[in-house]
């Protein structure tokens, strides 16, 4: 079996990843672009070639980056960089994961870069969007009068509302990750606690219990 030359390889591997990657030279201007980077801008790969990548992408900060890995002949790394394109504001931010590569010749010193791109604006804003859904939630649980205490599938509390530690006299960090049973029960009543919540976990139905919880200085509740 052949194995195929190094530099079929790497051409392979530069025009088949979904990874955005271009090369520059020290001037910044575009050797040339894989097929990805230029999809990403709606563009060619040809359209790129000589042009450079500060006159099509302004940025200060980036280029400063850029300047810093050509004189120190160090990589960079950066990770879930927001980006607004200066040309084209209606795109929005977008985030990026990326990297540069000092590319070296024989005497070590630095004839070129790569530059290599990941969007991960998708799971930015997915993360944003569960952090703003868990900033309301935990806002509508300590805004409630109720008493709200939230469980894992352990019986270890998760979340400990300000109305429990009101009339439990227990702060959540006095709780937090210890089971119910072990911390706010009545030992007499913990066995049935246990067999009620054991069903509401298996059958995944609403449940109704009534039983004591005893407060941090003794009193049944």
């Amino acid at each position: 079996m052949k194995h195929q030359k190094p530099e079929v390889l790497s051409e392979l591997i530069f025009e088949s990843t979904h990874t955005l990657i271009a090369y520059l030279d020290t001037e910044f201007d575009f050797i040339r672009v894989n097929k990805a980077y230029a999809q990403a801008d709606n563009k060619t790969p040809e359209y790129f070639s000589g042009k450079n990548h500060f006159d099509l992408f302004p940025n200060a900060e980036n280029e400063a980056v850029f300047k810093q890995v050509l004189q120190s002949g160090c990589a960079h790394f950066a990770y879930a960089k927001p980006f607004e394109y200066e040309h084209a504001p209606e795109r929005g931010v977008s985030h990026w994961d990326w990297s540069l590569h000092p590319v070296k010749n024989t005497e070590g010193n630095v004839v070129g870069l790569i530059l290599n791109l990941i969007d991960v604006s998708k799971r930015i804003y997915l993360e944003e969007k569960l952090h703003t859904e868990e900033r309301f939630t935990n806002a509508v649980l300590e805004s409630a009068g109720a008493l709200v205490i939230v469980l894992n599938h352990q019986g270890h509390v998760v979340k400990f509302n300000h109305a429990c530690e009101e009339i439990s006299q227990y702060k959540f960090s006095d709780v937090a990750g210890k089971a119910i049973w072990d911390t706010l029960l009545d030992k007499k009543e913990k066995k049935d606690v246990q067999q009620v919540f054991s069903k509401l976990t298996h059958s995944g139905l609403p449940s109704e219990f009534v039983n004591n919880w005893i407060a941090k200085n003794g009193g049944r509740i």
